[in-house]
């Protein structure tokens, strides 16, 4: 079956406009989130639709015989994370002979929108993965650069290549023609909070003239640090009468983290959290975005504390 593919995800349509799935399509039913590629009707025309229209009789404005296109691929966003949703095996997909090279370009695209990059202004937990993303324009004839990362201290690289005694990885990356090419540079954090920094250095093949360089700085704070400032957010929160209810539940949950946290009863600590992080689910005369995105980084910051202490 054919898919139709569209924004936000997939911003590079002049090679794979629309490529081939692979066995029995699925059918999706978003009630949040975003089609980012569908099948069109035509595209479907072994499908039953009249059992489609059978079962699902209160949705037929998505799934009649009227409707020009059905979602393959919903886009999904909470906080700093992302998601993607496929109605078709990829695995499949994948395994086509002819649509190799399409749908290369189609899981890039894909992996580079889910996968987290650092964004300014935001303080990042220990140990957290972390990419920081680039485009090299090349206005001249095709040439491969020299891409020197410098990690800081504790620091865990996550691409190609070996790091350094000097704790620097160089990488070639080929440049086309007057065209550009994208730069993702994965990393664990260091595991000690304070302020980093990791450097980036564009350079020629053959001298060492710098082409370029980026710094980028990231604040890391520790779980001992996120647990406190989440409960003190609750705790600030002016909310209506039964709100206040489920604020307080939650900050009581956020309170007995910090002590198990002291003690270092990381198992403990993490219920805690999963408790409050259900009971503020019941706030809804205000938006909370804010404190839950606050909560999500201490999970975050635990549960990797939890996973290291395991090893």
């Amino acid at each position: 079956q054919k898919l139709s593919l569209k924004a936000p995800v997939f911003t590079d349509m002049s090679p794979v406009p629309v490529v081939r799935s692979a066995g029995w399509p699925l059918f999706l039913r978003p009630t949040t989130g975003t089609v980012t590629a569908t099948y069109e009707a035509r595209h479907c025309s072994h499908v039953d639709r009249d059992w489609i229209r059978e079962k699902e009789g209160e949705d037929r404005e998505y799934y009649g015989r009227s409707f020009s296109a059905y979602p393959a691929i919903v886009a999904n966003q909470y906080g700093q994370g992302r998601s993607l949703a496929m109605a078709f095996d990829l695995s499949a997909s994948l395994s086509q002979p002819a649509e190799v090279a399409s749908w290369a370009s189609v899981l890039s695209q894909a992996m580079s929108w889910t996968r987290p990059s650092a964004v300014t202004g935001r303080d990042y937990v220990p140990q957290e993965l972390v990419e920081i993303r680039s485009r090299l324009a090349n206005p001249g004839v095709a040439a491969p650069v020299r891409v020197k990362v410098e990690l800081p201290a504790g620091a865990v690289w996550m691409g190609q290549g070996m790091v350094g005694p000097d704790r620097s990885v160089t990488l070639t990356v080929p440049l086309p023609a007057a065209g550009s090419q994208e730069l993702v540079l994965p990393l664990l954090l260091p595991p000690a909070p304070g302020m980093h920094s990791v450097r980036v250095t564009v350079l020629p093949m053959a001298s060492a003239q710098v082409i370029a360089t980026q710094e980028q700085r990231f604040t890391v704070r520790g779980s001992a640090q996120w647990v406190p400032q989440v409960r003190l957010a609750f705790e600030q929160l002016v909310l209506g009468r039964e709100d206040d209810k489920a604020r307080d539940k939650a900050v009581k949950y956020l309170k007995e983290a910090e002590v198990l946290l002291a003690k270092g009863r990381l198992d403990d600590t993490l219920d805690r959290l999963a408790d409050a992080a259900g009971a503020v689910r019941d706030i809804s005369g205000r938006d909370i975005a804010r404190e839950r995105l606050l909560l999500d980084a201490a999970l975050k910051a635990v549960g990797i504390q939890w996973s290291e202490s395991r090893r």
